[in-house]
């Protein structure tokens, strides 16, 4: 019998059964269900990826009434009694199948696409015949496109522009940075960071693989950020070496000082056991020459021994001034009378061949300092700029005024900001080579030949800079010349300023027959003294000490018209003996005498006290002169 629908369900349930209405419930809600889930991910779903499994769904579903259309035309498919329930029970295996094996019920595949689409970084995914399957919004923006519209497109023809990213996906690497000349905001440069994926089925061979997920993360700003952190890296290392290269260069000039003032002490030690032997030599030779006719055979011979005492006077004199322990008579002068005064004797030494320019500056202020030892300095410095000029050139002299500042100081040990009077002496010579630049204040240093110089001459600049609370520095570079550059610190006062004089002839020995007391503990020097005096008509007391002078003065009942002292003495100083004299004749003038002495604050204390003083070694000459300045003054204040 055939199965009629218009009967009633009696019939059908006595004909079939319960349990086909259980089974067609079942299907009937179950198909609900289905028409429901299909329609709202039909329209939540715009992924082409998600098309085919609503349309396989959808075919099993609509499947039983496809062929009862098909049934009603006349049209026999299999030979049964009633083919709806047949076509049910696949329909309903099938879209069981359908929903459990793309997870329809499940939200992963609704979660998955929200993910992909809320994603900053760039995702496209491809088949395994690199066919575009899809890509989220993005990866769009990325590519300039629309998703849509590449779907199907192989990789060849997205990536046409990126040849890096084809090479890419051919590649095993899974992983890589690549540079992309992106479309993306007014064609600038963007650097992306990609990850390449396997797509690998889980039903196929774990070898194979069914498509390509690629995902895009964008690094510009990351790499604009790390240049940016890298520049400023390189900055800052660069300026912590340059910081370093001035701390090497002050830590330098810092053992360079120490050293220099090492040397001093050892250079001013010498000098003064010098200064005393040579006050003997020079004084008896003298003495020798007075009493010696010029036809005399010895006249020669003494001539000879005084020279060579001269010119060890003189470089015991540099050793000092190098060692900064050699008494100064500071005076507050002006630089460009001293240099005006001094060119005419420079421009002698130099030589024709040698041109000489003064560039001395007219608003010039005033520094204070020992004439002699300024003197001395340039002239040193002259005669190093002439040796540097063999063939002749240009020498150069120059002042001005300068402030110097705290940026200044960093890079100068010995600067303090404030005012400064700048004399500086440049040549266009040979120059002075990099290597041996950092020695050339040292004293014997030299790079001349044997019997042209001393090695002194720098040495000597350095420490008369140093002693007359200046600084220097230097540059130079081979075959263009080297300037020395000498700060003094500038001196604002009213009083009125040093006179220079010319040099006159030398005058002949200036004599007198006053009382002089003259004490000395060095035997030879105090026995060469005394001879002078008596040589020069002064009726002369020597003392060994402090305590026998007071004494002799004591029992002369101050009838002494001069004393004459050493500073530094055994029994009893220079300085504690006049203090003693004075209590007794108040108006005794009074002449101290010295070489470098280990007290040299004391010696140097009396200079500045106005007291008068003479250095050792002196000449026969020297001596006189300064006796009768000395007591010429003492009568020229009591007729006043």
């Amino acid at each position: 019998a055939t199965l009629i629908p218009t009967e009633t369900y009696s019939y059908l349930l006595y004909d079939y059964g319960i349990l086909m209405w259980i089974t067609a419930g079942y299907i009937y809600i179950s198909l609900i269900i289905d028409i429901f889930v299909l329609i709202r991910f039909a329209i939540s779903q715009r992924r082409r990826i998600y098309r085919f499994q609503t349309v396989f769904i959808t075919f099993s579903f609509f499947l039983p009434y496809i062929v009862s259309i098909i049934s009603s035309l006349g049209i026999i498919i299999f030979n049964l009694r009633d083919l709806n329930p047949f076509l049910f029970g696949i329909s309903n295996a099938l879209m069981f199948f359908g929903l459990f094996f793309f997870h329809i019920f499940d939200i992963t595949p609704i979660a998955r696409a929200l993910i992909l689409e809320q994603m900053v970084e760039g995702v496209c995914i491809f088949d395994v015949q690199r066919r575009l399957v899809d890509m989220n919004i993005s990866m769009e923006k990325i590519l300039s496109t629309h998703g849509s519209k590449e779907i199907g497109t192989t990789d060849q023809l997205i990536f046409s522009d990126w040849p890096e990213m084809l090479h890419f996906l051919q590649d095993e690497i899974e992983h890589d940075e690549i540079q992309f000349d992106g479309k993306k905001e007014n064609n600038e440069r963007r650097f992306f960071d990609v990850r390449k994926i396997r797509i690998h089925d889980k039903y196929k061979n774990k070898a194979e693989y069914s498509g390509l997920f690629l995902v895009f993360q964008d690094i510009t700003e990351k790499r604009q950020t790390q240049q940016i952190i890298q520049k400023a890296r390189d900055k800052y290392e660069r300026k912590f070496h340059e910081k370093k290269e001035e701390l090497q260069k002050i830590n330098d000039q810092l053992r360079h000082a120490q050293k220099m003032e090492n040397l001093g002490r050892l250079a001013g030690g010498i000098a003064h056991d010098f200064n005393n032997i040579l006050t003997s030599i020079i004084g008896n030779v003298e003495l020798a020459l007075f009493n010696c006719e010029e036809s005399d055979p010895n006249y020669e011979y003494f001539k000879d021994i005084q020279d060579a005492s001269q010119t060890a006077a003189r470089l015991t004199a540099q050793l000092l001034t190098f060692s900064r322990k050699k008494i100064i008579e500071s005076k507050v002068f002006n630089p460009n009378s001293l240099i005006e005064k001094q060119s005419q004797m420079l421009i002698r030494l130099i030589g024709e061949n040698i041109k000489l320019e003064l560039n001395l500056a007219k608003d010039i202020g005033f520094l204070e300092a020992d004439p002699s030892i300024i003197e001395q300095t340039i002239l040193n410095l002259v005669v190093n700029a002439r040796d540097a000029m063999p063939n002749g050139g240009n020498l150069k002299i120059q002042t001005q005024n300068l402030i110097i500042d705290e940026i200044f100081c960093e890079t100068h040990i010995d600067a303090k900001p404030g005012e400064y009077i700048s004399l500086s002496v440049s040549d266009n010579g040979t120059g002075i080579p990099i290597g041996i630049q950092k020695h050339i204040f040292e004293p014997f240093f030299t790079t001349k030949d044997v019997n042209q110089g001393t090695g002194l001459g720098l040495a000597v600049v350095y420490g008369a800079v140093k002693q007359s609370k200046g600084f220097i520095d230097f540059y130079s570079e081979i075959n263009k010349g080297t300037i020395f550059k000498i700060y003094f610190p500038r001196i604002n006062s009213e009083e009125e300023p040093y006179k220079f004089q010319n040099q006159s002839d030398k005058p002949q020995l200036i004599k007198g027959s006053e009382k002089i007391l003259y004490v000395e503990d060095n035997d030879s020097v105090r026995k060469t003294i005394e001879k002078s005096l008596i040589k020069l008509g002064y009726n002369v007391i020597s003392c060994a000490n402090g305590k026998i002078a007071l004494q002799e003065f004591k029992n002369l009942q101050g009838r002494i018209d001069l004393l004459i002292s050493d500073v530094i003495m055994p029994e009893m100083g220079g300085e504690e003996l006049v203090g003693k004299i004075k209590e007794i004749n108040p108006k005794i003038k009074i002449i101290y005498m010295s070489g470098y002495t280990d007290d040299f604050i004391t010696t140097q204390e009396i200079i500045n006290s106005n007291c008068h003083f003479l250095s050792k070694p002196f000449t026969l000459k020297s001596i006189g002169e300064k006796i009768r300045t000395v007591l010429d003054e003492k009568e020229e204040k009591e007729e006043n």
